[in-house]
C-alpha cells in the first residue's frame, strides 16, 4: 500500500467499475431477451466476471487518464470529476474498441487471446448503445473522486 492509495485507487476501478458496467448492460439484454429468465442472479454473476475479464484494462486507463488530467486541470471537486468523465470514458471505450476491431480483423490466430482480453471489452461495447457506458463512467469517476481525495496529503495546520 502506498502513501497515495494507488493500489486501492486502481483496484477500486476494476472491481467497483465492472460492477457499475455490468449492471446497465445486464438490464438492457434482460430487456432485449437475450438473458435467461430462469438463471438470473447466475447471468449477472457470469456477465461480472466476464466484464471484469475483458474490461480491466479499460477501466484502468479510465482511471489513470482522469486522475492526471483532473490534476493537470487543477480540478478536485466531486461534479468536475463526473462531468470529465463522460467524454474521457467515451473516447477510452471508442479508441480501445476500434483498436480491438483491427487487430481482430488483421490477425489470423496470432495473439488473439492477449487482444481478447485487453480490448474485447471495449470492442463489444461498440455492439452496444454507446449511452450504456456514460452512466457508469459517471458513477466510476465519483468513487475513484472519493479515493483520491481520501489519500489526498493532509495540510500540516500550525
Amino acid at each position: 500500500m502506498t502513501r497515495r492509495g494507488t493500489f486501492v485507487y486502481y483496484l477500486a476501478a476494476v472491481v467497483v467499475g465492472g460492477l457499475f458496467l455490468v449492471i446497465p448492460y445486464y438490464f438492457y439484454f434482460l430487456q432485449q431477451d437475450l438473458l435467461m429468465r430462469e438463471h438470473l442472479f447466475r447471468e449477472f454473476f457470469v456477465m461480472y466476471f466476464y466484464f471484469e475479464l475483458m474490461g480491466f484494462f479499460a477501466l484502468l486507463c479510465f482511471a489513470f487518464l482522469i486522475r492526471r488530467l483532473t490534476q493537470a486541470f487543477r480540478w478536485a471537486r466531486l461534479w468536475q470529476w463526473c462531468f470529465l468523465a463522460v467524454p474521457v470514458f467515451l473516447i477510452v471505450v471508442l479508441v480501445l474498441g476500434t483498436l480491438g476491431n483491427f487487430v481482430d480483423r488483421h490477425t489470423q490466430s496470432r495473439g488473439w487471446l492477449a487482444a481478447f482480453i485487453l480490448l474485447g471489452g471495449p470492442s463489444l461495447s461498440l455492439k452496444e448503445p454507446l449511452w450504456l457506458v456514460v452512466l457508469p463512467g459517471i458513477a466510476l469517476a465519483a468513487v475513484l473522486q472519493r479515493i483520491h481525495r481520501a489519500y489526498e496529503p493532509q495540510q500540516k495546520s500550525s
